[in-house]
């Protein structure tokens, strides 16, 4: 029997990846008339359980699915691997092409031993693997990435997580990446993307991966409802969210798992639309732009045909309204808000 072809999406991180992740398995039965296959096995629509398995380390997913010990991870993949084999080899008389798609395949697989084990997994079960990762300018990536560490239970202010964004933090350096990618599988094997909507046909992105696939496919039989993404929050959102997160943990402190306390009040606060027409300025872009600028022009010279592509980033989205605040000062009045959010949850 034929393998298949696999497209192995990588992320990176903060490039549409949710939106387009939802989008694809929104129309998993018109992509798989189609001869593209998504997996069942491995987690949907993010596929981030395949990366789980080659992940060694007992990190925050781990914690997500109550795993804390070695012994409960052992027990957690027991068999997951032969079960995603059967499944493949059940969809390889019907499908040409495999869609895998995870960022954390940016974020989290890093170990060289670990990439190796990834890439010989693959290469015994499909006939070619092209890995796919988009770029996106590191200031505008940061902004967003701060966005998701406060969803993901994280305390620290917006101004103490931009000093962790520079060369050498791995998840920024997109000239690492790139070399770390390539030089598993082989550059002509990469196919490294600009996230620029700009660039984009109809300056849709789901249009951009579709042309990245190795057979041309005929798009009008899928669905292009917008789907909601993970959308950025503003910094009055990130405020009140880092208030939940220090009187309820992210995780629950008894055993592991998701905290349903801390998942209700964020759900309270993003229906509170008015959050939402204010923006902050987003402090040092310009200097976030700068500092990247040496390993980014490496990284188009080495992987791109073009000269560098990376547009300096506004400082506040447009058709926002810009709030000129410390959103520190408001600490006060965002936590009582938060303590009679409380109060309401537990009285209901």
């Amino acid at each position: 029997m034929d393998r298949m072809n696999l497209v192995l999406h990588i992320g990176t991180e903060k490039t549409g990846t949710t939106f387009l992740q939802s989008w694809l398995y929104n129309n998993r039965q018109a992509l798989s008339e189609n001869g593209i296959f998504l997996s069942d096995r491995i987690q949907k629509p993010n596929n981030r359980k395949l990366v789980g398995y080659f992940v060694q380390r007992l990190d925050d997913w781990c914690r997500q699915q109550g795993i804390t010990t070695r012994e409960q991870r052992s027990r957690f993949f027991d068999g997951f691997l032969k079960d995603f084999e059967a499944e493949l080899r059940a969809a390889e008389p019907n499908h040409h092409t495999m869609i895998i798609t995870s960022e954390h395949f940016h974020s989290r697989l890093r170990a060289p031993e670990e990439m190796k084990k990834l890439k010989n997994f693959l290469d015994r079960n499909f006939a070619t693997v092209t890995v796919l990762c988009y770029f996106r300018e590191q200031s505008q990536m940061a902004k967003s990435a701060y966005s998701t560490t406060v969803r993901a239970g994280s305390t620290a202010t917006f101004e103490k997580f931009l000093e962790t964004v520079s060369p050498e933090n791995y998840y920024f350096n997109f000239l690492e990446i790139a070399r770390n990618w390539s030089g598993l599988f082989g550059r002509e094997n990469c196919d490294f993307r600009v996230y620029d909507l700009a660039r984009f046909p109809e300056n849709d992105l789901r249009l951009d991966f579709l042309s990245r696939l190795p057979r041309p496919l005929d798009h009008s039989y899928l669905s292009f409802d917008r789907t909601r993404g993970n959308e950025s929050l503003t910094r009055v959102e990130t405020a009140l969210y880092r208030l939940i997160n220090q009187h309820e943990p992210y995780i629950n402190p008894n055993g592991g798992g998701l905290n349903p306390s801390n998942r209700k009040l964020k759900q309270a606060v993003s229906r509170c639309g008015i959050l939402k027409l204010y923006e902050t300025n987003m402090p040092k872009s310009e200097k976030i732009f700068e500092a990247f600028k040496e390993t980014n022009i490496k990284l188009f010279e080495e992987f791109f045909e073009e000269d560098f592509l990376f547009q300096k980033a506004s400082d506040a989205p447009e058709g926002s309204r810009v709030l000129e605040i410390d959103t520190e000062n408001l600490a006060h009045d965002l936590e009582t808000l938060v303590d009679r959010l409380m109060k309401i949850m537990k009285s209901s």
